[in-house]
């Protein structure tokens, strides 16, 4: 395997969520969206904040006031996301061909500057100690790229992406059938009793268990799935950058490798139940709203206590909204464990998911099997065998 595609099929790898498999170093272009993140992040929150004071000082406690500020808010992080996302698509190219490292540092120490700056000027810290919090942040970033979370966590937001586009088609398979069984329980006198008695945050927690269960079951599938798919011929690569290589007979999987390659559609079934349970909840929400009137609210969790949200009483009952949370977290649990058990839901849901680590596990092979024979070959290009 030559130079440029050994570091094409890195940057495949990385793009994949599979960082284990491969150690391209280059960690200064691809801290790079890390780094621009948070300095965007900080510079946006620095003008959010000021906006806000000047005009809280104009309008105190005004709905207009309230939505501005919530716009920042939504905005500052948005924003951060956008330039870290663009900075990611160049330092993808960059990697790949093996240039941008001088390009890189310098935006690095550009936005360390301007995170020092704000430190300084805005939450007034000593020049010393700013310096010493980028440093440590940066050195943070880069064990954290080294080990590969920057592409989990772009993988992991591109399948975000792809599901959101995909969420009619998939509600429209699963939605009709889950509906008959969970959508009376926003009409339950006890579903409505149990969120008054312990409140939103408890009811969050629960939602929490029920997706620590949901995980603890697809863990168990997906770790027979990848022990099956180890005794099956390879998948096809002809749609990577690996097409036309040996793709059998690689190397054990190390532990590492093996976790990521559970990690990757452990994430992708997570993005996937976090998209329909949101569409659940929005269900919900405008089903109890048309369904269920103040009364009968007062009636069945006792006062309606208004939700707050920046300081701002929202139209919204806490009792109300437990129960859309308890509802939507049941609904996405079922849908979990369907995913995974039932056949329609596997061949609709589970079978891209399971064919996307049957790929990288046949990528791995033949990556790796390639590695080994350029090591094999004499700087001549005869084998020392031969």
């Amino acid at each position: 395997m030559d130079e440029a595609r050994r570091r094409i099929a890195e940057a495949w790898f990385l793009r994949q969520g599979l960082p284990t498999i491969v150690r391209p170093g280059r960690l200064t272009v691809r801290v790079l969206p890390a780094v621009v993140f948070l300095a965007v992040n900080n510079l946006l929150s620095v003008g959010a904040l000021v906006v806000d004071w000047l005009t809280l000082d104009v309008q105190a406690g005004s709905t207009a006031t309230y939505l501005l500020v919530f716009a920042l808010v939504s905005v500052t992080p948005l924003g951060a996301l956008a330039a870290a996302a663009g900075t990611a698509r160049w330092s993808r190219a960059r990697v790949a061909d093996g240039r941008g490292t001088g390009a890189a540092a310098a935006v690095i120490a550009l936005c360390v500057l301007v995170y020092a700056a704000i430190d300084v000027v805005v939450d007034e810290f000593t020049l010393v100690s700013a310096v010493v919090e980028c440093g440590v942040v940066l050195l943070v970033l880069l064990v954290l790229t080294r080990l590969g979370l920057g592409s989990l966590l772009g993988w992991a937001a591109r399948q975000a992406g792809s599901q959101l586009r995909q969420a009619g088609r998939m509600t429209s398979r699963a939605l009709p059938l889950l509906l008959l069984f969970t959508v009376f329980g926003v009409l339950t006198n006890e579903v409505w009793q149990m969120s008054s008695a312990i409140g939103v945050g408890r009811t969050w927690l629960l939602a929490a268990l029920f997706l620590l269960v949901g995980l603890l079951l697809v863990g168990s599938v997906l770790a027979d799935e990848l022990r099956a798919l180890a005794t099956q011929p390879p998948g096809d690569l002809s749609a990577t950058p690996l097409a036309g290589l040996a793709a059998s007979g690689g190397p054990p999987l190390r532990r590492a490798e093996r976790a990521n390659l559970l990690l990757v559609p452990t994430i992708g079934l997570l993005v996937q139940t976090l998209v329909f349970t949101a569409v659940m909840a929005a269900f919900y929400l405008v089903f109890g709203l048309i369904s269920v009137p103040r009364t009968l609210v007062k009636t069945w969790g006792g006062e309606p206590v208004p939700l707050v949200l920046l300081g701002q009483p929202l139209p919204l009952s806490t009792q109300f909204t437990g129960v859309v949370v308890f509802m939507a977290a049941f609904a996405g649990l079922y849908f979990l464990a369907s995913t995974v058990t039932d056949s329609q839901y596997r061949e609709a849901f589970f079978a891209p998911i399971a064919g996307h680590m049957a790929i990288g596990l046949s990528a791995r092979a033949a990556y790796l099997n390639a590695i080994r024979e350029t090591r094999e070959l004499s700087p001549n290009g005869i084998s020392p065998q031969r």
